[in-house]
């Protein structure tokens, strides 16, 4: 789906027949550290207009993945559509 500062996006498909987001970050043991920390806490928020993170782990080649749920799009091309109908935010 995408690669930025923080690695790659790909869609996949869950054991259970649902859409995924898995996000892939790099190996590095100090950063997983801090961003496992922090996905703990992510992981326990429900709120609507957040993507919920279903699963965290450290792969075998010593990437950080993230499984998410799997947005509609992204937030950059929705605010396009937005200022394209007049508008100059998001609602």
């Amino acid at each position: 789906l995408g690669t930025g500062a923080y690695g790659e996006v790909w869609e996949v498909l869950a054991e259970n027949g649902f859409r995924r987001a898995l996000k892939l970050l790099p190996a590095g043991d100090a950063v997983h550290r801090q961003e496992l920390h922090t996905l703990d806490l992510f992981r326990e928020l429900r709120h609507p207009f957040l993507i919920g993170i279903i699963e965290h782990f450290v792969a075998p080649s010593g990437e950080l993945c993230v499984v998410m749920e799997l947005a509609d799009g992204s937030l950059a091309d929705r605010l396009k559509g937005e200022r394209k109908a007049g508008r100059r935010g998001l609602p």
